[in-house]
């Protein structure tokens, strides 16, 4: 952290980029970290205009968790308080003994005590309700929900084994190991999902051994033992979990519910699928993942990114960092990392089933995607180079069917020689274009060259092909209306616009150079170039209009 960045307010271009999450990893920290001590600029935030519903709704939430806490020195009656365990954004845990019945146990805490709003209340009141309705080993049992000079609090189970993130230890661990973990796991948030409860919030924290493991690279061993006995894990903190049968009103539309590097795809605020059971399926993929890799699917210092590459990209397959994992393993982990809920499993006892499996060297029932299938995933994450590359191809493709069936003359020769070299230093840049657009620093030159790029490798071709007074040429009206697809800033549609208008003009003048018999009119030149005009007019007025709609 830059300590003199503390000192100073960042401009509202700072704070602008900051919520769009195009800063780097350092300044998004520092910023993050100025708003936790700046009230000015908190509220500042607010009034940054931001025309994404998505980017306002994470926004507000940043907004809502930098509120201070209040952790007073507190005492329960009836429990001596030993140590402090861990702490969330909501609570404190404590160690303590009961000194009615003389047993330790888990005193989880409000932090904000008397001062914890109605909704901190609610969720642990529902967290004790849930906990009390699931009745299984593998969760952490309740002993008590109650108040003492204004602090709510939950007397728990408590395991003196290390948690889930401790043996983790950002290293990747064996397969066997790993898919006996999240087997176990598995039966358990299956055993959930029968009683109609989704946790919500997996993730390592909470997630304990109720029985002390040597070390991550045990042996299958230690399950195997254990297999007609306690479970290994223990799921705890179900303050997040949502009951299927009731219709609880705590949670509210547009309220990031889970810890982002652990959400589903539809856990993001304003998306259009439902929270279900497919959501711990997901969490439970992530954990596999991290378990078989020692890292998580999606890596950024800025939340914002985080939520952004969740909602939009696929993660590496794990075999790419480590190539000792075996594809059946893989296959199960990228399957509940499916972005739509309907591709994972459909439920987490065939989860379970299917790592059960795994565990037993048997065929596992979860197929790998096929050729087509992972094309057509690439194609819709990178939309903008596969249809570039699917036009290039389709024309290439026309032009040889010209030349090698039609035998039209105009095919042949230089204009061959042209096409084939245009048309593969096409296909390189545009691989390069869009390493520019998947980067935070350089997305906006990447789509300022994509539209240089094209117009650059399509009037070439026009200007080879004779095309000043040819049909092709609406291709140039096609093109501006085409940028929204790209970026519907206004200024990239008046840049579309001046680049067709500056194409038209290159045949314009080497028709006039080079090739005077052709005899473009100037009355048919200056109306094209009016319909370029008015397109890019229209295109605008359209985009604003659609913006302005989707504002209210």
């Amino acid at each position: 952290m830059h300590a003199s960045f503390l000192l100073k307010h960042p401009s509202s271009e700072k704070l602008h980029q900051f919520v769009l999450g195009k800063l780097n990893d350092a300044d998004s920290n520092d910023i993050e970290t100025h708003l936790y001590q700046c009230d000015t600029c908190i509220h500042k935030l607010n009034s940054v205009e931001i025309g994404d519903a998505f980017t306002c709704l994470v926004r507000e939430q940043h907004v809502e968790n930098t509120e201070p806490v209040i952790n007073p020195a507190i005492h329960i009656e009836g429990y001596e308080i030993l140590s402090e365990l861990g702490r969330g954004g909501m609570g404190v845990v404590y160690k303590a003994i009961d000194l009615r019945l003389k047993r330790p146990v888990a005193l989880k805490v409000i932090l904000n005590g008397e001062h914890a709003n109605s909704e901190q209340r609610e969720r642990l009141r529902q967290e004790a309700e849930t906990i009390a309705t699931l009745q299984h080993l593998g969760i952490v049992q309740i002993y008590e929900i109650g108040e003492h000079q204004g602090h709510l609090y939950l007397a728990l189970e408590l395991l003196d084994a290390q948690g889930l993130q401790t043996v983790m230890n950002n290293a990747p661990h064996p397969a066997k190991w790993s898919a006996a973990l999240i087997h176990q796991l598995a039966e358990i948030i299956a055993y959930s999902h029968q009683n109609g409860i989704i946790h919500r919030d997996l993730k390592p924290e909470n997630i304990l051994f109720s029985h002390p493991l040597s070390n991550a690279s045990a042996s299958i061993a230690q399950f195997k033992a254990l297999k007609n006995a306690l479970p290994v894990v223990k799921i705890t903190d179900f303050g997040l979990a949502k009951c299927l049968s009731t219709d609880s009103q705590m949670t509210k539309t547009g309220v990031i519910l889970g810890t982002p590097h652990y959400m589903s795809p539809e856990q993001i605020p304003d998306s259009a699928e439902k929270v279900s059971f497919a959501s711990d399926i997901y969490a439970l993929g992530v954990l596999l993942y991290q378990l078989l890799t020692g890292r998580l699917p999606f890596v950024s210092g800025n939340i914002l990114q985080v939520l952004k590459m969740l909602r939009d990209d696929d993660p590496i397959a794990p075999r790419q960092h480590i190539p000792c994992i075996p594809p059946d393993l893989e296959t199960i982990c990228l399957k509940c990392l499916m972005k739509k809920p309907a591709d994972r499993y459909a439920s987490a006892q065939d989860l379970a089933d299917d790592l059960a499996l795994f565990l037993q060297d048997e065929p596992i029932r979860a197929k790998p995607l096929s050729r087509l299938q992972r094309m057509l995933k690439w194609a819709r994450h990178k939309p903008i180079l596969a249809s570039s590359y699917l036009i290039v191809l389709c024309l290439y493709s026309l032009h040889l069917f010209a030349m090698l069936v039609l035998n039209l003359a105009r095919h042949q020769g230089s204009f061959h020689t042209v096409l084939t070299f245009s048309a593969t230093v096409f296909l390189a840049l545009l691989y390069l274009i869009q390493k520019m657009l998947e980067s935070e620093k350089w997305q906006n030159l990447g789509q300022y060259s994509f539209m240089s790029l094209t117009m650059l490798a399509l009037t070439t071709v026009f200007i080879f092909d004779a095309a000043a007074q040819s049909v092709p040429i609406n291709v140039y009206m096609y093109l501006i209306m085409g940028t929204p697809l790209i970026s519907s800033r206004p200024k990239m549609i008046g840049f579309q616009t001046l680049l067709s208008i500056l194409g038209y003009g290159s045949l314009l003048g080497y028709a006039y150079w080079f090739k005077p018999d052709l005899q473009v009119s100037i009355e048919a030149a200056v109306f094209f170039v009016l319909n370029l005009v008015f397109t890019g007019i229209i295109t605008y007025l359209l985009v604003r209009r659609i913006s302005f709609f989707n504002s209210i």
